[in-house]
């Protein structure tokens, strides 16, 4: 199937894990290693690869109570999401068993809730049922409000600065001329990195940096810019500014997509 081919996921998808029962027991099944040691059960929800939210983790427990809340963003082309119970193990964790709940029931916009049957092997066999109940809000269904991220840190405001780039660092070519603003100017072409470094170097209280990644070995300016300014590698850049006195503060974009352990992850951006 194509994306075209299966409904489309645009919203906020609203998720309580309530409770389960009757678990298998993992960790004995095999070896009474130690008796008493049983499942520590956790509850994973994925959309094909993608991890959406995982729950905490119940220490030996077959009838473990969670009730607990989410509310994940999605924008995901997906004929179903699948729910997992998992056991925790010194690394990582093993699948206990699974089920499926199809997309088509969530796009209602009614919430979907009930008691779902544990497949624990491949040839369907079940042990278990788990409590959950899942709502999908769609962009269209919240309206204004679903233009605004929810449960952010900081409440929406307007009237902001927005400046928009195309590129790093773009030259004022000739292609631009004539082209002009709303208010009848010239059109500048934007200089991404270049406006990096200045409000950086200019920065006297607070620095906040958000994103997939900063990779600190990026010098900020090229050329003749490099030439004729200072020091603009974004490590130092930033050590520099914070033994002035600035606070300086990062928050990077953890994505399960680019982990990629020792190496440069899926995207190459340096923040594995």
């Amino acid at each position: 199937l194509t994306d075209w081919d299966v409904p489309l996921l645009h919203g906020l998808l609203r998720v309580h894990v309530i409770e389960a029962k009757d678990l298998p027991d993992t960790d004995n099944a095999f070896f009474n290693i130690s008796r008493g040691d049983l499942t520590d059960p956790y509850i994973e929800l994925n959309i094909g690869d993608t991890n959406l939210l995982k729950t905490s983790v119940k220490k030996n427990c077959l009838d473990p109570v969670w009730d607990e809340r989410f509310t994940v963003p999605v924008c995901h082309y997906c004929a179903f999401l699948e729910v997992k119970v998992k056991d925790r193990e010194h690394i990582g964790g093993e699948t206990v068993g699974r089920f499926q709940i199809p997309t088509e029931e969530l796009l209602r916009g009614q919430p979907v809730s009930g008691w779902y049957d544990l497949v624990v092997s491949k040839d369907g066999e079940v042990q278990g049922k788990v409590h959950i109940s899942m709502q999908h809000l769609s962009t269209y269904q919240m309206g204004d409000k679903g233009k605004v991220l929810q449960e952010a840190y900081f409440d929406a405001t307007g009237d902001n600065l927005l400046t928009l780039y195309q590129d790093a660092d773009t030259p004022q070519l000739s292609v631009f001329d004539g082209i002009e603003n709303t208010d009848g100017t010239q059109y500048r072409a934007t200089r991404c990195w270049m406006d990096m470094f200045k409000a950086i170097n200019e920065a006297e209280r607070l620095i906040y940096i958000t994103g997939w990644s900063v990779f600190t070995g990026i010098s900020l300016l090229r050329g003749e810019d490099r030439a004729a300014s200072e020091e603009s590698n974004i490590g130092e850049l930033l050590k520099k500014k914070s033994s002035q006195g600035v606070k300086v503060l990062i928050m990077t974009w953890n994505d399960r997509s680019n982990d990629g352990g020792l190496l440069d992850g899926m995207m190459g951006t340096h923040d594995e």
